[in-house]
């Protein structure tokens, strides 16, 4: 059905799109948060997560399946398949060709994707027509965070209880945690993004760049980008009713609203500053996230030294 499927599309030669490629626990919603104030834009929220999470096994068309409940037509969804949609359509067949034709009517398109859910499937990246941006942190910072999202995750799908201490991110299968850690999935997919001419210049930003000076890098980050700034992207209201003008998945909606990781998210109104920490009230950091710190830092170094300022 995809093929007989024509979406009419408007001149749309000025249009602004941008995918924002990062790891878990790195500032990145809060950064689609902030860019969903910008007039005339629509924020995909991780798509590629969708597919790799809970899309269908193999390659299907992209009309619905047999059982989805949807009130979308086929041309509907080609379009915008809404906020909470079924996951069950996200295939990265599907998702590359939504990608690359939805959203005509839109002056600005921001998508927000975690790296190592591309890693494998850059044959499915937009042929064209998008920059690609990349949001980094200290693996030091993003580790100790990213363990207790997945243990909430495991916890949550199993009933249980575990605590952090009976997890081990070495022994974690490569479909719920990245080998390289997140950082390396991130630089062989901007490695890519630059040898293919998909982007020749990706923005690099750094997330704590961001926290700590968020009106210059946001301005920075924006005129790079071609995207209109104003101080007014860098305060925004609490809760998530916003959500509901988004591209995203119904599992994943869910955890934007109801996930314990998702709490500073619902709650924050502005860029915050993490607190520091003195030298003795720091936690001792766990072997296997020690493991993937020394891992991950060579990677994050290259990027930073290319992150804009």
């Amino acid at each position: 059905m995809a093929d007989q499927i024509k979406v009419k599309m408007i001149d749309n030669s000025d249009q602004i799109k941008v995918i924002l490629w990062t790891s878990p626990r790195s500032i990145s919603s809060a950064l689609l948060k902030c860019m969903d104030k910008v007039p005339d834009s629509k924020m995909l929220f991780e798509m590629y997560s969708t597919a790799r999470f809970f899309g269908p096994n193999k390659m299907i068309d992209i009309s619905p399946l047999p059982g989805v409940i949807t009130d979308k037509t086929p041309e509907e969804i080609l379009k915008d398949p809404g906020c909470g949609f079924d996951s069950s359509i996200c295939t990265y067949k599907w998702l590359k060709h939504h990608m690359e034709t939805g959203y005509p009517d839109k002056k600005i398109i921001f998508a927000k994707e975690m790296s190592y859910c591309a890693d494998g499937k850059f044959e499915y990246l937009p042929d064209s027509g998008y920059r690609h941006a990349f949001l980094i942190r200290n693996p030091a910072r993003v580790f100790p965070s990213w363990k207790k999202l997945i243990v909430e995750m495991v916890n949550r799908k199993g009933n249980t209880n575990m605590s952090l201490d009976e997890v081990d991110l070495d022994k974690m299968p490569s479909e719920i945690f990245p080998e390289g850690g997140g950082f390396k999935e991130t630089y062989d997919l901007y490695s890519y993004v630059k040898e293919k001419g998909l982007d020749p210049d990706p923005v690099i930003l750094d997330a704590d760049d961001l926290v700590n000076n968020p009106a210059t890098m946001l301005s920075g980050f924006c005129k790079t980008l071609g995207i209109p700034y104003s101080d007014e992207l860098l305060n925004w209201d609490a809760g998530v009713d916003f959500v509901k003008d988004w591209t995203v998945s119904e599992p994943l909606h869910n955890i934007i609203q109801f996930s314990q990781s998702f709490k500073n998210f619902r709650s924050g109104t502005c860029f915050l500053k993490p607190q520091v920490q003195s030298q003795e009230s720091k936690p001792e950091v766990s072997a296997d996230i020690q493991r993937l710190i020394d891992l991950s830092m060579p990677y994050f170094t290259k990027m930073y030294d290319k992150r804009i300022k």
